[in-house]
């Protein structure tokens, strides 16, 4: 993390303009533009199911491989070695995202430079089912697939959608950072709603005596809804605000 820090310090970039910015007058020029609330919107609801459907498939998986019992909202481990088995699944089912997370940055990247539309609809063509089925990707074998997919395809929305806020900040050159603050606020705010909702569901569910895999059947097809809001709130933004121009005949 310390070396971190000192990287932004090679990053070169143009000298900014002396000319006086006035802040707060931005500031209301931005909040005022009606595109600009569907961004914030649309980056609010993308990322509401994220951490529900990681937390539960996650849990889901390791009960259907035995490692755990889930006895309404008591999560029992049933490793002989807790320690070190513990460790070794985790590193095992991390590598597997962090694959799919390498390999969604590499082909969202692509897609997104030729077609940031394109992009979008590519991540959402494979989430939204991976959503719905992935109630049956339980088994070891699914379970790689799972894993994999889940993170390549949250990976190329990711990507597709970053790339997109970032076009969109442009249009204020003196405050970019400051919209591009927005869109990260409205994201972790998604995010935020997110963890309530799916705590509140599972609980809810969980008290009253619904068998585990039934709440995560429910979660993921509340997550697959959210998705479609999500994607719903994207086409309504003007592509003139983000696409190349080549697209927009």
């Amino acid at each position: 993390m310390i070396i971190v820090c000192f990287t932004p310090y090679y990053i070169e970039e143009e000298l900014l303009s002396s000319e006086k910015v006035y802040v707060w007058k931005k500031i209301k020029e931005i909040l005022s533009v009606k595109e600009n609330w569907k961004v914030f919107a649309f980056s609010t609801i993308d990322r509401i199911d994220g951490i529900i459907i990681g937390t539960f498939y996650g849990l889901l998986v390791w009960m259907s491989l035995g490692f755990i019992t889930l006895e309404g909202t008591t999560v029992t481990y049933l490793l002989s070695d807790e320690g070190l088995e513990l460790y070794l699944i985790s590193f095992f089912f991390s590598i597997l995202a962090v694959a799919g997370i390498l390999l969604g940055s590499f082909i969202g990247g692509k897609l997104a430079d030729k077609n940031r539309r394109h992009a979008v609809y590519f991540g959402h063509l494979v989430y939204i089912p991976w959503l719905i089925f992935s109630v049956f990707l339980i088994s070891l074998e699914g379970a790689i697939i799972g894993y994999i997919t889940f993170a390549f395809s949250n990976t190329v929305i990711t990507v597709a959608n970053q790339t997109i806020r970032g076009d969109m900040s442009r249009k204020y050159p003196k405050m970019k950072a400051t919209y591009y603050a927005f869109t990260i606020s409205a994201t972790n705010f998604g995010m935020m709603i997110g963890a309530f909702i799916g705590g509140l569901i599972f609980i809810i569910l969980a008290l009253s005596g619904t068998d585990f895999i039934v709440i995560f059947f429910i979660i993921a097809i509340f997550c697959a809804g959210i998705q479609l809001l999500s994607f719903w709130v994207f086409m309504t933004i003007d592509p003139v605000e983000y696409e190349f121009k080549r697209h927009l005949k």
